[in-house]
C-alpha cells in the first residue's frame, strides 16, 4: 500500500516465501512477512528493512520498529541483531463480524464522510493541532517534514470520516486504510481537537 516500488519480494520458483513493506505511510515501522520454511532469510529481509524504511527521529538518529508476533520465528532472529521488545499493543484488532452498536452523538454534531464535507484547511488545522505541533499548520506549498503532513496525504475521502463541530470545523478526524487483496482494513490516524477531548 505505502511506497509499493520499494517493497522487498522474495521469491523461490516463481512462489513468493517473503515480502517486506511499510506498515504506515512513514518510514520507520514496517511488517515483515516470510513462509516459515525460509527462516533464513530472515537476516537479509531484515537488512533490506533497514537499508530501504528506516525513519529518523527528531534527534537524527535512525530506527526502525518492527511488529512481531509472539511466536513468529522472526523475533527470536530480531534479538539475535539487538532489537529489544517496545510497548505492547502497538496493533490492535476488531472482530466485525458481530453487529456493532450505535454510539450517541453529541448534540450539534455530525458524523460525515470526508468525501462529502471535504476542507483540506479544516483537515490540516484539526491534524496539525491534535498532533501538538508548534506554531501555526503549514500551507500546502511549505517545506515540511514528510511525516507530519498528515492531511496532504491521498486519503480514500469515501472511507474516512470527520467529526463535524456545531461551528462547521472538524472535531475529529478518523482515517483508513483498506488493502482490497488482504481486506485488511487500518484506522489511522486517529485524532481529536483538544478542546473535545473528554
Amino acid at each position: 500500500m505505502f511506497h509499493p516500488e520499494k517493497i522487498g519480494i522474495w521469491e523461490d520458483d516463481g512462489e513468493i516465501v517473503g515480502r517486506v513493506s511499510l506498515d504506515s505511510p512513514w518510514y520507520g515501522d514496517v511488517i515483515i512477512y516470510f513462509n516459515p520454511e525460509y527462516a533464513q532469510l530472515c537476516t537479509d529481509m531484515l537488512q533490506y528493512a533497514e537499508r530501504t524504511f528506516a525513519g529518523t527521529d527528531n534527534n537524527g538518529n535512525k530506527y526502525l520498529n518492527i511488529f512481531v508476533n509472539e511466536t513468529d520465528v522472526l523475533q527470536d532472529s530480531l534479538e539475535a541483531n539487538g532489537y529489544t521488545k517496545g510497548s505492547e499493543g502497538r496493533t490492535l484488532t476488531y472482530s466485525l463480524s458481530e453487529p456493532t452498536q450505535d454510539a450517541p452523538i453529541a448534540e450539534g454534531f455530525q458524523i460525515r464522510s470526508l468525501q462529502e464535507v471535504y476542507s483540506f484547511k479544516k483537515l490540516n488545522d484539526l491534524l496539525w493541532k491534535a498532533f501538538d505541533y508548534e506554531g501555526e499548520p503549514p500551507s500546502y506549498d511549505d517545506d515540511v517534514y514528510l511525516p507530519i503532513k498528515h492531511a496532504w496525504l491521498d486519503y480514500r475521502h469515501e472511507i474516512c470520516s470527520v467529526a463535524v463541530a456545531p461551528d462547521q470545523s472538524y472535531a475529529s478526524f478518523c482515517g483508513m486504510w483498506f488493502d482490497i487483496d488482504t481486506k485488511a482494513a487500518f484506522i489511522e490516524p486517529l485524532a481529536t481537537a483538544q478542546k473535545y477531548r473528554l
